[in-house]
């Protein structure tokens, strides 16, 4: 009798063991796959990180060229400005040189009457 019940018991044994050892092979076989879910979420995260990093590498490159052709016609314009002054400063001038040659030549014609 003790035989059969020590071979009761082990057999009881063995099927808690195998059952535990499978349901312990299930779990681990879902966190393998949680695991690699993960990892697969991970890359294409990372993927689209790389992607809007780019996308932001793309952008700060085209506004720093809008930036300097700012500055360029911001110097053009400042450039045209002075050229302008300059300009007026010696329409004044030929003005003046006209008005002081149109006074000379009316005093001529008045002399010469």
């Amino acid at each position: 009798e003790s035989r059969q019940e020590t071979e009761r018991k082990d057999g009881l044994l063995k099927k808690q063991r195998d059952k535990f050892t499978s349901v312990m092979d299930k779990a681990k076989q879902r966190m393998q796959e949680a695991v690699t879910r993960s990892d697969t979420e991970l890359e294409a995260s990372e993927a689209e990180l790389n992607i809007q990093r780019a996308e932001v590498d793309r952008l700060r490159a085209q506004l720093d060229a809008i930036l300097r052709d700012s500055r360029d016609w911001e110097v053009k314009l400042v450039n045209s400005e002075k050229l302008r002054s300059e300009l007026e400063e010696q329409v004044q001038c030929l003005r003046s040189s006209a008005s002081v040659l149109g006074g000379q030549a009316l005093r001529k014609q008045v002399t010469e009457l």
